[in-house]
């Protein structure tokens, strides 16, 4: 009977270890030498309706001229527009189709515009009118960050990123 006890607490034991790493999958998850395994991701599904194929790492805006209830998005057209999120769709978001929005998580290639206001590690990442992500220097009330650079950023590239809205 004892030996019947040890064995299901043993089973018991093991089942919730492997519980607690599968629901780690979905978090931040890290390799045996502390490397980065996976990245916890929050995305939104919405519909392009910028008119052309938007990139994969541009930031866009919630398109507030389109009220059928599914949700769009588009460039932003100025500092302030209220900001959805980062095309997170290696191929780019085609015209019309619904697309993967990343709205919190680990980006790699947010494109980033260099003619404006320098970003750096740390600093507030906000939305300009063309897609891009903008460093500010002195922002406005009506600025929205959109997360935060976690490199240096001076010209016009791609930037890694934390994003969180």
């Amino acid at each position: 009977m004892k030996n019947l006890f040890l064995f299901t607490a043993l089973v018991v034991m093991t089942l919730s270890a492997f519980n607690v790493n599968a629901q780690s999958v979905a978090q931040n998850a890290f390799d045996e030498t502390g490397g980065v395994r996976t990245f916890k991701k929050v995305h939104t599904f919405l519909r392009n309706s910028q008119g052309a194929t938007v990139a994969d790492g541009e930031v866009v805006c919630l398109d507030v001229t389109d009220d059928n209830g599914a949700g769009a998005f588009n460039y932003c057209t100025a500092l302030g527009d209220p900001i959805i999120g980062v095309v997170d769709e290696p191929n780019g978001c085609l015209s019309g189709a619904i697309c993967r929005v990343l709205q919190e998580g680990y980006k790699a290639n947010v494109v980033f515009d260099g003619s404006g206001d320098d970003g750096a590690a740390g600093m507030a990442l906000y939305g300009d009118n063309n897609g891009k992500a903008a460093g500010i220097t002195s922002p406005a009330a009506s600025d929205y960050a959109a997360g935060t650079f976690l490199d240096l950023a001076q010209d016009s590239s791609s930037v890694r990123a934390y994003i969180h809205l």
